[in-house]
């Protein structure tokens, strides 16, 4: 199992490990999440303190959103960002924090994983929650990556570096005009490193998502469909409150119908 230490001389830009955990996963496990986290320290080149925990499940049987002669772009199916930043003065006072950090919690608006093979062959994974933004860059990753992908490699070792003595890994956390900047270099090429990312990727079993809107009444939650027009018209036949979608309340009537419709015509976000 593949796994890279902390290197002991790195204390004060805390240049952090790769860490490869929990390969041994469910048997009918077809997602894999990728779990990312990001600190960085003040410093004469660093204008922001702060860090991120972000987590990504992408499902390895979905086809790609996007393709070129260089890339291949998938969608993730769930997630969640938890962070927080601090403007700081690296001049005159390198330790003071904002008193108003920016803060950014909960579970994303999207995510994406691109393969790219222009230039250095790397994987970059994005995940999106408001303005904010945490991207991970692996280059040279382990797995058998190509532009001509049909779905994502389902075994974790597939999303760590292929050469552990020889490797870049970037990774930053972007939200209302802060960001922190992550590094791990031991290729000997990347000379400024002002702080410290991880990750690890694990099997598991498909997320349950909560319903996307009123509309979305059936599963799979996430989207809609046939199983959701079915299912509003049994519960508005039963007088069943899961179908009572208007005002007023245990009435079922022809607004009950037309916010559904509005609902359902919107579509998952």
């Amino acid at each position: 199992m593949p796994s890279l230490s902390l290197p002991t001389r790195s204390v004060r830009l805390a240049l952090a490990s790769f860490v490869l955990a929990g390969v041994a996963a469910l048997a009918d496990a077809e997602h894999v999440e990728l779990t990312i986290a990001l600190s960085a320290v003040p410093g004469d080149i660093v204008t922001t303190l702060g860090g991120a925990t972000a987590t990504v499940i992408f499902d390895t049987d979905a086809s790609p959103i996007d393709s070129t002669a260089q890339s291949v772009t998938f969608a993730g199916v769930a997630g969640r960002i938890d962070g927080v930043l601090f403007a700081v003065d690296p001049v005159t006072n390198p330790s003071a924090a904002n008193p108003a950090p920016v803060q950014i919690t909960g579970p994303i608006d999207g995510s994406e994983l691109v393969y790219s093979q222009a230039g250095d062959r790397n994987i970059i994974v994005r995940l999106f929650l408001g303005d904010a933004t945490v991207t991970l860059t692996v280059f040279s990753p382990a797995g058998v990556f190509s532009p001509a992908m049909t779905s994502l490699p389902d075994m974790p070792t597939a999303y760590v570096v292929q050469d552990e003595t020889d490797y870049r890994v970037f990774g930053n956390l972007l939200s209302n005009g802060l960001g922190v900047f992550a590094s791990i270099d031991r290729s000997g090429a990347f000379v400024i490193a002002i702080g410290g990312v991880s990750y690890n990727a694990r099997l598991v079993s498909a997320p349950v998502l909560p319903p996307c809107n009123e509309a979305d009444l059936a599963q799979p939650f996430g989207q809609l469909d046939f199983d959701d027009v079915l299912a509003f018209l049994i519960g508005f036949g039963a007088m069943d409150l899961s179908s009572d979608l208007a005002t007023p309340t245990c009435v079922f009537d022809f607004a009950d119908v037309l916010a559904f419709l509005t609902a359902y015509g919107a579509g998952c976000p």
